[in-house]
């Protein structure tokens, strides 16, 4: 898939995660850097909307000193590790936590930037890496942060399979 034509499908969306992180300090003053860490946690093979959803109820039972109850385990696991401020466990999951807080270096690299560069859904850890310094370095030759790259693509790559792009309203 050419790249370059991704990234103009979603020039729209470089900002995406700028917004993102902009209206959870709006929203969460000083917990959003949690609920970016909710919202990454409960990301795994969710869509937008659905991902929005578990990452509210994950607050709430967190605000209200409740146990995590009705997620997978490894997700379970990522929401303890984000109220002990902890690294989430996953590239995926923890690089979009990153990108989340204000970090245009992190790379988050899901299934649909895997399609964007023809892969397979899945990936191992290194070669995960491989694929970060790739976008790294395309993004910095196109004058670009790597998560604002990232957001291009992804939106890009979206419109091509004619799925919307969603944006958080958290």
């Amino acid at each position: 898939m050419n790249r370059k034509r991704l990234m103009i499908l979603g020039a729209d969306q470089r900002v995406w995660y700028l917004n993102a992180h902009k209206m959870l300090v709006q929203r969460y003053g000083p917990n959003s850097g949690l609920m970016a860490g909710f919202v990454a946690s409960t990301s795994v093979s969710a869509s937008v909307a659905a991902n929005q959803a578990l990452a509210r109820k994950a607050y709430e039972q967190w605000r209200n000193q409740l146990p995590f109850r009705g997620y997978l385990s490894s997700v379970i696991l990522n929401l303890e590790r984000t109220t002990a401020n902890l690294p989430l466990n996953g590239l995926k999951v923890e690089n979009f936590r990153q990108a989340l807080c204000g970090n245009l270096d992190a790379v988050v690299i899901d299934r649909w930037m895997l399609r964007a560069y023809g892969l397979p859904r899945v990936i191992r850890p290194k070669r995960y890496m491989e694929l970060s310094d790739v976008i790294k370095r395309e993004a910095s030759r196109n004058g670009l942060k790597p998560a604002e790259y990232q957001a291009m693509v992804w939106a890009g790559i979206r419109r091509t399979k004619r799925s919307n792009v969603e944006n958080f309203s958290f």
